[in-house]
């Protein structure tokens, strides 16, 4: 609760307005002090309002309005004159210690937002080399089956694995290589999960396969 708040559901502008002399009758109407009034015209209770001239507001608009002060300094007028139980004075040092205290919070942010870009980067770039790996070992893997029987090849469920993570991999290259930032970051946000158990799936598939027929891709490399 600020200052402002605290004073005004501690008294009402009817309570200030008698203090500093308005008289007020049992309808809670009262001659407006800040025009001519030869007739009550302003309603005062917790707030007030003049018919006659429109000045409304609430018991620190009163003494503001009636002694010409700033809002703090009649919010601190009502507080001293009705010895209200609130502490202006720690209030005015926490007031000036925030700005300090908001610099630092948003330096805070703000070293966090360079560090999430930082990651961000370092994860696109990082995941370009694995994908770009990746297609790579599945074309491996591919040659290595050529002269298998197709029948067995396709039923090979590691080959399969190979096969229908290969389309995605393209499309997540095309993301990271040609996509906008927004996408990218989408990708970031969203994508790691499923890019980390696919990539597990793919290590696994390739070394079920190449270690199966070892012998057979090192000839193939070496030739």
């Amino acid at each position: 609760m600020n200052i402002f708040t605290e004073v005004k559901s501690r008294v009402s502008a009817a309570e200030v307005a008698k203090t500093y002399g308005l008289k007020i009758n049992r309808n809670m109407m009262a001659c407006c002090p800040f025009h001519d009034d030869k007739h009550p015209s302003m309603k005062i209770d917790q707030t007030y309002y003049c018919f006659g001239c429109g000045e409304k507001g609430d018991a620190i608009n009163y003494v503001a309005k009636t002694f010409g002060l700033s809002q703090i300094e009649a919010a601190k007028k009502i507080i001293q004159d009705f010895h209200l139980p609130i502490e202006f004075e720690k209030r005015e040092k926490r007031k000036r210690k925030t700005p300090e205290s908001i610099k630092k919070r948003k330096d805070l942010e703000n070293d966090q937002v360079e560090e999430i870009k930082k990651r961000f980067h370092k994860w696109c770039t990082n995941k370009c080399h694995t994908f770009l790996y990746l297609l790579n070992l599945i074309q491996t893997v591919k040659e290595s089956q050529a002269d298998k029987d197709p029948e067995m090849v396709m039923n090979d469920d590691a080959f399969a694995v190979m096969l229908h993570a290969e389309p995605k991999l393209n499309h997540w290259m095309d993301i990271l290589c040609f996509g906008t930032e927004e996408e990218q970051k989408e990708f970031f946000l969203q994508g790691r999960k499923g890019v980390m158990e696919l990539e597990e799936q793919l290590f696994r598939a390739g070394k079920a396969i190449l270690d199966r027929d070892w012998n057979c891709i090192e000839q193939r490399k070496c030739g």
